[in-house]
């Protein structure tokens, strides 16, 4: 038993391009075509060579089941096509059929009773129909099963090599578009600013970058100091200065006042020392 789908009318089947390896000849509708009327043809050849067997050979075709994704490989403008306004169209106008009624179809034809001993036929919607007009040429019939018996290397027949299939073309590959990078937001800007921050603080905690050998400007005409060691075993000295910076140029009338009431003072307390020694001596020369 063999099933197929109707397709809109094509060319009819050539045998002597079986394969359309002819240049030009070849379109997925066509060879979908050729496959389908070729089934109903093969159908009527191996029922006639299998009678009186007791084997059955029926054809049938399931309707138009747009959910199997048979199109799946066809052109986008093809899918668009079908799944968008053809099968609306033939589901209003109860074309379509579901995945459950065309395999039920499958079951009955294998095992019903109904069909028991049915050989040689080709159903559509549970009943017997009449094919096209093409698949009944007894003739291309015949040249079809010696073709494919050739072909299957069946004995009896001269056989023959299919031709191998042709590449696909290579479709040019487009090199891949140089990344370009993205904008760093501030918030990435920031944190990178204060890592190199805070790397540069840790680096001069470490002794800052190494500028040995490096003599600055400022440092060219500035003299080395003296080590202790560097002078005859004099140990260094080390002179402090400390200027009283307190008071400006505006409090020195200030200070001379004071150091004249302190040497007033002075002479007053040296002037009632001496009163008292000499009161002190007064009395000694008394007490002798």
């Amino acid at each position: 038993m063999q099933t197929f789908q109707k397709v809109a009318v094509a060319s009819v089947l050539d045998l002597d391009n079986f394969f359309l390896d002819k240049e030009g000849t070849y379109s997925g509708q066509q060879a979908y075509k050729n496959s389908k009327v070729a089934m109903v043809m093969s159908t009527y050849s191996l029922a006639q060579q299998l009678e009186g067997t007791g084997v059955s050979v029926t054809c049938m075709n399931p309707g138009f089941i747009p959910t199997t994704d048979l199109s799946r490989h066809a052109s986008s403008v093809a899918r668009f096509m079908l799944r968008y306004l053809m099968a609306p169209m033939f589901k209003l106008a109860k074309i379509t059929r579901t995945v459950d009624h065309g395999s039920k179809m499958i079951v009955d034809l294998s095992i019903s009773e109904k069909y028991k001993g049915v050989s040689g036929k080709y159903f559509d919607d549970f009943e017997e129909k009449e094919s096209s007009e093409e698949s009944r040429d007894e003739d291309l019939q015949k040249r079809l099963y010696e073709l494919s018996a050739r072909y299957c290397c069946l004995d009896g027949y001269e056989a023959l090599t299919a031709p191998a299939p042709q590449p696909p073309e290579e479709k040019p590959v487009k090199s891949p578009k140089a990344k370009t990078p993205k904008k760093k937001s501030k918030e990435e800007k920031e944190e990178k600013e204060a890592k190199e921050t805070t790397e540069n603080d840790q680096g001069q905690g470490k002794g800052g970058p190494d500028v040995e050998g490096i003599k600055f400007v400022d440092e060219e005409d500035k003299p080395e100091e003296e080590k202790p060691e560097d002078r005859d075993g004099e140990p260094a000295k080390v002179t402090v200065t400390v200027e009283d910076t307190s008071k400006g140029d505006d409090t020195g009338d200030q200070g001379n006042d004071g150091e004249k009431k302190n040497e007033g003072k002075t002479e007053e307390i040296m002037e009632k020392g001496k009163a008292i020694e000499q009161e002190e001596a007064k009395v000694e020369v008394a007490a002798q």
